[in-house]
């Protein structure tokens, strides 16, 4: 028996998490006849892909768009041939959008003065993130912003209308990179890298990333895979590694484990989850990026009821105080008639208040004309986890009456989400450099980094996953590259490639 032949069949890999990074790996170690077990903690593969079925296609409750063409996700798209159209990432104030600012009036000067304004500012902000110190791109921007508004007197005049398409292109950030404003670091539009000639995208017809998933999951044995089976700890401290899984069962022995665990979920549980305790500096990368968090809100009606052209209805926010404002409840009213409210009313006016704040940008679905998106990041997928469908309809449905000064329309049918920030297996939706993780050079490179096992003095633990490639953190194609990598590495040491 040859050398190489007695590896395949002593050897053992474990990989946890079916997502794009472990069904990867999977592919990687089936082709060299490798024995793994895939450990997944649900009862489906794909992790933040998440295709759900609706009438002739599928709703992409999660990974919805291919970053450029150089990348495994575009080659396996062209194959089945559901690339739709080419997408600018920088598009915000579009001519197909609505702004919708209630009573209020905004110009088309206002918005062409704006889009000159903040036309050359990722440029700026890319620049920057060349730098050894890189801000926030929200201390940056405001410091601009309110630099570009004393240039002028008039200007500064309606600094009202300005200050609304601020928030607006805040919130244009928020959605693009899943990250709260003033956490997101000017490094990521340095580093971040689909080696693309333009920041654009990809669109997919209406089958999206379940074609997709389907061709990568036809290339792994499902009788390789283990659902339902959350690991509870690893530990490394011997010359095999030992899983220990939450559902029960004696120990399982490996040789080496793929770690492909979310860094949400990599937040919250590394500590208990690894025996010992990872080293300090992965460490210092896990508690140091950030995990954003993105949700998008189907809302099905019975009928379109927004003109058939548009592109965007964007809810522009306000800024000062409105009638939303917690100073304008009037609580202690003198009014005749009018009782005064007590203090539950008043909180519960406030919540719902900065709920409806969070609703800014709604998109009707391309291929199905009943269906509108709203897009949601920052605060807004925290605060809507705690409301119910039949609430958050409403809620959406006053937002947009009140922007758009209709009450004709109609509350949504039904609505259909994925929270993934109170998901236990992920707790939120990808991840971004902050501006604590830049001050440590390249978190994702230390993320991807196995850790050596100090018995064997082997690197029997590898991680895989989106936060572990250093160019296309945030993205599906970066995290099948990632199981490829750490699939590969096994493979080299052992002498099967």
């Amino acid at each position: 028996m040859s050398l190489q032949s007695e590896n395949k069949k002593n050897l053992k890999v474990a990989i946890i998490g079916g997502g794009l990074a472990g069904l990867s790996a999977a592919r990687i170690l089936q082709e060299k006849s490798v024995d793994y077990v895939l450990f997944e903690g649900t009862d489906r593969v794909g992790g933040r892909v998440r295709p759900t079925e609706y009438k002739n296609g599928y709703l992409q409750m999660g990974a919805e768009f291919i970053n450029g063409k150089m990348n495994p996700m575009y080659e396996i798209a062209t194959h089945l041939k559901i690339v739709d159209r080419y997408m600018d990432d920088e598009e915000l104030f579009t001519d197909d959008c609505i702004y919708a600012c209630g009573n209020s009036e905004i110009s088309k000067k206002d918005i062409a003065e704006f889009q000159l304004f903040t036309a050359p500012l990722s440029d700026k902000f890319e620049e920057a993130g060349k730098s050894e110190v890189t801000p926030s791109v929200a201390e940056m921007f405001y410091a601009e912003y309110e630099g570009w508004l004393q240039q002028d007197e008039q200007r500064f005049a309606r600094r009202r209308i300005f200050d609304r398409l601020a928030k607006m292109y805040q919130t244009f950030y928020e959605n693009e990179w899943s990250a709260p404003f003033d956490q997101l670091a000017v490094l990521n539009l340095d580093r971040w890298d689909d080696f693309s000639d333009a920041f654009a995208s990809f669109t997919l017809g209406p089958y999206g990333f379940k074609a997709i998933l389907d061709e990568i999951k036809s290339h792994v044995d499902e009788k390789n895979i283990r659902f339902n089976s959350i690991v509870q700890n690893i530990d490394y401290s011997g010359s095999k590694v030992r899983l220990t899984i939450a559902s029960g069962g004696k120990p399982q022995l490996f040789d080496y484990v793929i770690v492909t665990c979310p860094i949400g979920h990599l937040k919250r549980f590394s500590f208990s989850l690894f025996t010992p305790p990872l080293p300090k500096l992965k460490q210092q990368a896990i508690d140091s990026l950030g995990m954003g968090n993105m949700m998008k809100v189907f809302l099905e009606y019975d009928t379109e009821w927004w003109p058939e052209e548009v592109g965007s209805i964007l809810a522009l926010p306000e800024t000062t105080n409105n009638n939303n404002s917690i100073s304008n409840f009037n609580y202690n009213d003198n009014k005749e008639n009018v009782k005064p409210m007590d203090w539950k009313q008043i909180k519960e006016l406030e919540r719902r208040s900065k709920i409806k704040e969070t609703l800014r940008v709604f998109q009707p679905l391309e291929w199905e004309s009943n269906l509108l998106v709203c897009w949601l990041a920052g605060d807004g997928p925290k605060l809507i986890s705690q409301v119910d469908d039949q609430a958050l309809a409403e809620l959406v449905t006053e937002r947009l009456r009140e922007s758009l000064v209709d009450q004709t329309i109609p509350l949504p049918k039904s609505l259909k989400r994925m929270d993934w920030y109170s998901h236990p297996l992920f707790h939120g939706s990808y991840s971004f450099i902050t501006p604590e993780a830049a001050a440590m050079g390249d978190p994702y490179a230390i993320m991807g980094e196995p850790v050596t096992n100090a018995a064997s003095k082997k690197p029997q633990l590898l991680f895989a996953g989106e936060a572990t490639h250093t160019n296309l953190y945030q993205t599906t194609s970066g995290a099948y590259l990632s199981g490829q990598r750490e699939a590969e590495r096994i493979c080299k040491l052992e002498g099967l490639i």
